[in-house]
This record gives C-alpha cells, structure tokens and sequence, in this order.
C-alpha cells in the first residue's frame, strides 16, 4: 500500500482514463466472454423484436454490436454470428425469421459450452433484453407486456439482482395499461444505469438511479460485514 499527498496546485490528466483500456486482448477471449456477449446479443435481438417493429435506432445499435467486435470477428464463433447479422441487414429490414435464425445459432453455442450456470445465463439474458427495448430511448406498452411475461416464464430468477427491481417496475407501468412520460423515463434511466448505457447521464445521474432504483417492495437490503469484488471497466 502506499499515501499519495496532493495540493490544489496538483493537475491530473483525466482523458487518459477515458481510454485506457482498448479492448484489444478481446482477440484472445475465453469462453466465459464469448458466451457473454452471446447471451446478451440474443437478449437485445429478443427486446429488439418486443414491438415486431424494428427502427432505425435499433438497426444502428446492431450495428454498433458488429463494430464493437470487428477487430476479432474471424475468431469463431463471431465470424458465424456477424456473417448472420450482416446477411440480416444488408437490406436493411430485419425479419422475425433472421432474428429467429441468428438466436438459434447463438443458442446451439451457449448449449454446447454452458460455461455460465443457469441464473448467470439468465440475467445476462435478462440485461440483453432492457437493452434491447431501450436502445431507442424509448418503450412501449407492447415491449413492456412482452417483458412482463419473458419475467413471468423465467421466475427462477427471483431474488436475482436485477430481476426483481425490473419485474416491480414493470407490473407497476403496466397495471394501468398506459405508459405516462414520467414511467417511460423512470424505466428508461433504470434500464439504461443496468446495462451501462448511459451515454448522456454523468456518473452522478446513474449512481442516483442504481441507488433510488431499488424497486422492490420493503427489499431486504445487508451490507455490513460483507466484502464485494467490483469488476470490469468502469467510469
């Protein structure tokens, strides 16, 4: 351990943290990443078709997920999945079936591994969807019944976080069958705080949300004497 000492006459260039992590050893990815961005690749194409309406918005953000991969896309089974998505999109309307096609794959490969176990799986999926519904900055009645019942069908997931803040805000929205400005947006910054989109917040913005966001009727919440390993990168 050691004690930095700093003055107000201390400057610290900030931008280098912005990027210093590149991503390049994603090239060399184990399984536990690959299966990953599978589960939440499907999860997204799952939010995606929520509506059966796909947008420009959310055509662009897939294809914003091929870019983010380009560098390591002739690894498989990226080279498949993208093959698929480009195919998909090259005419720039995405069909229920090429959605359909592109999770079946992505599904025999999870299945084949099976790295994660099945509450991991779940809320990777789970994370995928909401990011799917809100990669538009918008949601609808039609995304918010069709993720009322994916969490009704996945009820194993309970007392897994984030599935029980997303299942009370949802039945919560969708009780009066109708989206006000003020649930759309409460959704919207929760969604967007859980899977790291958050773009146009400041970091307050989204610590104010995880940390107002817990949803849950009197949640039993313990952090005394507990010891957390945070990961991954972070702002």
């Amino acid at each position: 351990l050691f004690r930095c000492k700093f003055n107000k006459k201390t400057m610290i260039n900030l931008d280098k943290f912005d990027a210093y992590d590149t991503g390049e050893y994603k090239i060399f990815t184990n399984p536990s990443v690959v299966e990953k961005d599978l589960q939440i690749l499907v999860g997204i194409l799952q939010g995606v078709k929520s509506d059966s309406v796909i947008n420009d918005v959310e055509y662009s953000g897939l294809l914003d997920w091929i870019s983010t991969r380009r560098d390591y896309e002739n690894k498989k089974p990226y080279s498949q999945i993208i093959q698929l998505l480009r195919e998909a999109l090259s005419d720039k309307v995405l069909t229920k079936d090429e959605i359909y096609n592109i999770i079946w794959f992505c599904n025999q490969y999870v299945e084949r591994t099976n790295y994660f176990d099945e509450l991991t799986a779940g809320i990777q999926k789970l994370t995928g969807i909401l990011k799917g519904i809100s990669i538009d900055e918008k949601v609808n009645e039609q995304e918010l019944i069709y993720l009322d019942n994916w969490l009704e069908e996945n009820d194993y997931l309970k007392s897994t976080y984030p599935y029980d803040e997303v299942y009370n805000l949802t039945t919560k929205i969708i009780n009066d069958k109708l989206v006000t400005k003020e649930e759309q947006e409460e959704f919207l910054r929760f969604a967007n705080a859980i899977t790291g989109e958050h773009k146009k917040e400041s970091n307050r913005a989204i610590v104010d949300t995880l940390k107002t966001g817990f949803f849950q009727i009197d949640p039993d919440i313990k952090i005394q004497e507990n010891i957390f390993c945070i990961t991954g990168v972070s702002k």
